[in-house]
């Protein structure tokens, strides 16, 4: 198998020049949509850190799908009432996983062990919703939540606003309060260095419990961004580059949903347009 190293795109300022840099080895690519008739369109992704598994959803079906990362073609199919799903995340310590339809605006929370819905909220509905109604009209017409991240230390969720311009939310556990946002602007490090004058959307948010960093994707940058929340920064940026069997570089179509292992050593992306998983060794230097 041919390995490549994928180096980041080091934005970092002054306080935090201890940041390591980041790179990526690419590690597989596999098909999903043989897997299960339903995951055609996989658009959201996260990880049991007591499983190991990975929960996926598709935009057209209604349903979340489990499976090992060594063997995705085996696929544990659990209904939900729910549809038109862009991401998911696992609250593990409640038995409880979200998930966010970008049509409706609306995060659903669910039992794991039997996909019952516990509740369900449209954002706009949320107390602090007129604090970031501006900046949700200011985005793209077509722009919707795409993201979702559960952020253990906090108890709080995180989704992202697809953009242009992207908008960073927190929103309180029980899906009644939106507790902060944050524009994902160019002045925070959102740029893309193989097209610096393009606009970046976003398209995918996964929290890394051992840096304390958010990872934000995006579709059209093929790009994942790392953040920190603490300065509100992007400290690094990563291309999502693959080798063909010719060792011939190419970068991922549609990545849509992304998580991280819990020691922060694997990047697992889902592209939508090929229904498949990708995988990378994260190495630190």
């Amino acid at each position: 198998m041919s390995v490549a190293l994928f180096m980041g795109t080091l934005l970092v300022t002054a306080p935090l020049l201890a940041e390591p840099v980041l790179s990526l080895d690419f590690v597989s690519r596999e098909k999903l949509k043989n897997a299960s008739s339903g995951l055609k369109e996989p658009s959201g992704l996260t990880l049991s850190a007591v499983t190991g598994e990975l929960w996926a959803v598709s935009d057209d079906t209604s349903a979340v799908f489990r499976f090992s990362p060594d063997d995705p073609a085996t696929v544990i199919t659990l209904p939900i009432n729910e549809n038109e799903m862009e991401a998911i995340t696992l609250a593990e310590s409640d038995g409880k996983f979200f998930t966010i339809n970008e049509v409706k605006g609306r995060i659903s929370c669910f039992a794991m062990s039997d996909g019952r819905r516990f509740a369900s909220q449209k954002i706009h509905a949320m107390a602090g919703y007129a604090d970031i109604r501006a900046s949700i009209k200011a985005a793209s017409s077509k722009s919707g939540f795409e993201g979702i991240a559960w952020h253990p230390g906090r108890g709080s969720l995180f989704a992202v606003l697809e953009g242009p311009p992207g908008l960073l939310v927190e929103i309180s556990a029980d899906l009644k309060t939106i507790l902060s946002s944050t524009p994902l602007t160019a002045a925070r490090g959102f740029i893309d260095p193989d097209n610096p004058d393009a606009t970046v959307d976003f398209s995918g948010l996964s929290y890394d419990a051992k840096r304390e960093r958010l990872w934000i994707l995006s579709d059209e940058a093929a790009r994942v961004f790392v953040f920190d929340l603490a300065s509100s920064q992007v400290t690094q940026s990563l291309p999502l580059h693959w080798l063909s069997g010719k060792d011939k570089e190419k970068t991922v179509d549609k990545p849509e949903g992304i998580s991280l292992s819990l020691d922060g050593t694997q990047l697992y992306v889902v592209s939508d347009s090929e229904a498949r998983l990708y995988q990378w060794q994260i190495r630190q230097h």
